[in-house]
């Protein structure tokens, strides 16, 4: 008798260790699932801030491509302008 009570008290036990540990379990996965939304967010985010600054980079190119033969022209003519006085 006392050895079927002995049983069923540490079956119990194991029983309840079980549940608290699966409750941990499920505590771990949900964090697991916020951080890993967190972390997708945020790589989302630097996909987008890339995306805009390849785009700056490029129209900056472009522009440099335009604006500097104006530059050294203007140069020019102020050279010019200066020695033609």
């Amino acid at each position: 008798m006392a050895s079927d009570e002995k049983i069923i008290s540490l079956l119990a036990e194991i029983r309840d260790s079980q549940k608290e540990a699966l409750e941990l379990q499920r505590q771990h996965i949900e964090y697991v699932r916020s951080q890993y939304e967190r972390t997708k967010a945020i790589q989302d985010r630097a996909e987008a801030i890339q995306d805009k600054s390849a785009w700056l980079i490029n129209a900056s190119t472009k522009t440099f491509k335009i604006i500097l033969p104006i530059i050294v022209f203007l140069i020019a003519v102020v050279l010019v302008m200066m020695f033609m006085l």
